[in-house]
Parts: structure tokens; C-alpha cells; sequence
């Protein structure tokens, strides 16, 4: 068993933030944040899209993160243009009621969702990477799926 005696010299090497500014401080200053390609995120615990990379993150309790429970696909915007968006979305419907998932918004607003995050780059070439899971929740090992 472990000391605490032992545990307390390994805690000066870990660095204990306190304060949101100094976490987003560090975030911001991490090379492996510093991505070009992740340009922006849509947030939609708060309907919003984000374009600082420290805060381009999923719970770590997602059902997608801990159990790989989950959907995503990836359209090509190509010249500003969405390539087979309507076939996009159709197969993600598809994929998301083969799983008992409930899409968490329309068809309509995905699709806005989408566009309005492609927008935001203000790049005529990108491609867009959505998913779908049963959202954060707890890290048991049981997966309950929702009958649609």
C-alpha cells in the first residue's frame, strides 16, 4: 500500500490548478491542442460553436469516449458546397435508429448545425466531422439504449 508520505512527492511533479484562467492558460499553451485542422466545434450542451481548441472537448464520461458507443460520419465541403449532404444525413438517421439512438435534433438542424460550423471557417474547402451518442452519464460498463 502506498503512503501518503510517497503520494505527497509525486504530487510536486502534478500541477494543481485552481483557477479557470489558469487552466485555459495551459490548454491554450499545449502543443497538442495547437491542431490547424480542428477549426471549429459545435458544443451542443450549449448550442453554441467554439473556436478556442481548449475548449474543443467531449466529456470524458460520453458513452462514445468510455464504451465507443456511438455514431459519426464525415461530409466534404467542397468549393462551399456540401457534398451529398441530404445522403449524409439520411444514412445518419439510418445509422443512429440501427443503434436505438434518438438524434438529439431534427434532420433540419443538424443539417444548420453543419453548414452554420462549415461557415465559420470561412473556408471553401473542409471536411466536417458530426457524431451522435447516448451522451455523459456515468462510467459503469452498462449500456442502456433508449427504444425509439
Amino acid at each position: 500500500m502506498k503512503s501518503m508520505k510517497n503520494l505527497a512527492s509525486l504530487s510536486k511533479a502534478i500541477r494543481v490548478f485552481r483557477s479557470t484562467d489558469e487552466i485555459v492558460q495551459q490548454l491554450n499553451s499545449n502543443p497538442l491542442l495547437n491542431n490547424k485542422n480542428n477549426l471549429a466545434f459545435y458544443n451542443g450542451a450549449i448550442n453554441s460553436i467554439i473556436t478556442n481548441k481548449a475548449f474543443m472537448n467531449l466529456w470524458v464520461d460520453d458513452k462514445l469516449i468510455h464504451k465507443g458507443f456511438g455514431i459519426f460520419d464525415t461530409l466534404n465541403i467542397v468549393n462551399f458546397s456540401a457534398y451529398l449532404l441530404n445522403k449524409h444525413l439520411a444514412r445518419f438517421e439510418s445509422s443512429a435508429k440501427n443503434l436505438g439512438l434518438t438524434l438529439p435534433f431534427s434532420l433540419k438542424d443538424i443539417e444548420h448545425i453543419i453548414l452554420s460550423l462549415a461557415a465559420c471557417t470561412r473556408l471553401p474547402n473542409l471536411a466536417v466531422r458530426y457524431w451522435c451518442s447516448l451522451g455523459p452519464g456515468s462510467l459503469d460498463t452498462k449500456i442502456t439504449v433508449r427504444k425509439n
